[in-house]
């Protein structure tokens, strides 16, 4: 059989369903290929980026690896943006890009380029990638494969690249004398839990922080919640994941009520989080009064930021796991008049953040999240329509929330919806704003010739309004490229071209047509029009002091 025919196959056992990718001449043996495969689906973006995008989303709400395809050359540059975001966000993606053929792989430094549409593709991902390699002889290709992909999986995870030339997938091979990789065998790391114990037992303030590691240890972590009582946060990348004792989004750009319970917390376990920048803030100031217990997988970010009290360097599961086999018995505070402290505060600031004073996205997003039904995926985009949703979007038990946070790509919702609705097949819905909608506008013709049931709406201010929130404070008001010289086209006009449902929501009343069709097995544009004038993005310190 061709090493086209044998990757296809091997990815199917892998248990990939759909592979997701944009035709060229460097990788066409392998897409026919995966055509005539049984079990698995070749899906054509419209963009190598969305391409990569969608693989990512499909890999977030299926825990299982995501596939995309590129050809050489500028099918691969087109691709880089998709790459990092799946290695800063620790997705498990396989990247498999053309190249031509190894006679015309370039090793000489003295020229640019040796064959037609040529790149180093390897070179250029390789500080984005936790592995990448170019394949120049079919004896290594299993082998290759099972390393990329055990690699990808293994925590932390993250994206690899395989580089494939033109006449490697079109040799013949024979499988059973394929070399095989074999993995080290993965050490169970102790961690003793004693220390853990005894500071939540003098505590009397203790608070969690969900980070986006729980992703894959919803059912553990809710037990964990149910046996201990203790309230949580949550990051961006944790939005979704589902416990009693919920207080919010926090952050630079979150909720009030829940940067005061970070600062009033006596200690704070830190599950899975990085404590970014955006994180944290000022870090002198951040969480004053507590005790740092900070559990990751990466022994790197242990103590980076922030000097723990106790660090425990473990598989989230695996800590989740062995505390609930140990300590499922024992009976913990109800911790009374924190949670009463929590519960008022989250009262008295619930409703602060409006954060366009005339048309509060905010609300808008409080209450499209009331009628969206348990099963759906939702995706933020980028910019301030991230900061809306996450801030007003209420999670339901079963829904699946995901977005680019550490490269914060523009652009992202509306292809990573169409991986996330092929990964369950349940409805789907993709906030942006009129910036990011624009930047893979193009996928509205998948949407539009499938008739997949993906909702995207549009936060239309025309203008790209977090940068602007920027240039009102500190350049003097001056809006090169937010407003001037930024324009949005007609989006009733768009839907009406692309064959799209339409809907348009000028006030809040107007929500009300939603109710039904949010959750419908029709793909709609939905476009909000909000006001056009610079917002203020960062008001909540503006209206409490959380440091007092």
């Amino acid at each position: 059989m061709k090493v086209a025919e044998y990757i296809a196959e091997y990815l199917k056992q892998k248990g990939v369903k759909h592979i997701f990718g944009y035709q060229g001449g460097g990788i066409l043996p392998f897409i026919h290929a995966i055509n005539k495969t049984e079990g698995i689906t070749y899906i054509q973006n419209y963009h190598e980026q969305a391409a990569g995008f969608a693989a990512d989303g499909y890999s977030r709400i299926n825990n299982n690896l995501g596939v995309a395809l590129a050809t050489n050359g500028p099918g691969a540059t087109n691709l880089v943006s998709a790459i990092a975001n799946a290695f800063f966000d620790y997705c498990p993606c396989l990247f498999i890009t053309g190249q031509v053929n190894v006679s015309d792989i370039n090793t000489k430094n003295s020229i640019r380029q040796n064959g037609f549409q040529e790149v180093n593709t390897v070179s250029m991902v390789k500080s984005l990638t936790k592995y990448s390699k170019t394949i120049t002889d079919v004896r290594y290709i299993r082998y290759e494969l099972d390393k990329a992909i055990t690699i990808a999986q293994s925590c932390p995870k993250g994206a690899v690249l395989l580089d494939i030339p033109l006449n490697i997938q079109n040799a013949e091979i024979e499988p059973e004398n394929l070399k095989k990789y074999c993995p080290k065998k993965h050490k169970t790391k102790k961690f003793p839990l004693n220390n853990f114990i005894r500071l939540l037992e003098k505590s009397q303030r203790p608070l969690i922080l969900a980070g986006g590691g729980l992703k894959n240890s919803r059912n553990e972590f809710e037990k964990f919640i149910e046996i201990t009582g203790i309230p949580r946060v949550s990051t961006l990348c944790a939005l979704d994941i589902y416990s009693e004792n919920n207080y919010g989004f926090c952050g630079l750009f979150g909720n009030t009520y829940s940067d005061i319970a970070i600062n009033k917390t006596d200690l704070l376990i830190v599950m899975g989080s990085r404590l970014s920048k955006r994180q944290i803030g000022i870090k002198e100031k951040y969480a004053p009064n507590a005790k740092i217990i900070q559990i990751d997988i990466n022994k790197s970010e242990l103590n980076r930021v922030l000097k723990n009290t106790l660090t425990i360097q473990a598989d989230i599961k695996d800590f989740l796991n062995t505390f609930l086999e140990k300590f499922s018995n024992k009976t913990f505070p109800k911790y009374k008049k924190w949670v009463e402290f929590l519960e008022n505060t989250k009262k008295q600031y619930y409703n602060s953040i409006e954060l366009n004073k005339l048309n509060k996205p905010v609300e808008i997003v409080r209450t499209i999240s009331s009628y969206v039904n348990s099963e759906a995926n939702i995706i933020f985009d980028v910019g301030q329509n991230q900061m809306w949703c996450s801030q007003g979007f209420i999670a339901k038990k079963g829904q699946h929330i995901l977005t680019s946070a550490g490269l914060g790509c523009m652009g992202y919702s509306l292809p990573a919806a169409i991986g996330a609705y092929y990964a369950n097949f349940n409805n789907t819905i993709a906030f942006c704003g009129d910036g990011g909608f624009q930047m893979n506008i193009q996928e509205l013709q998948f949407i539009s010739s499938t008739q997949i049931p993906v909702k995207c709406i549009v936060f239309n201010n025309q203008s790209l309004g977090m940068i602007q929130e920027v240039q009102m404070k500190f350049q003097n008001q001056e809006y090169y490229g937010t407003k001037i010289g930024y324009s949005t086209p007609d989006i009733k006009k768009l839907a009406q071209c692309y064959g799209i449902n339409y809907i348009l929501i000028n006030r809040i009343e107007d929500l009300q047509l939603l109710k039904n069709t949010i959750n419908d097995k029709l793909p709609y544009l939905i476009e909000i029009k909000l006001n056009e004038n610079p917002t203020r993005l960062l008001n909540q310190y503006d209206e409490v002091d959380i440091y007092e």
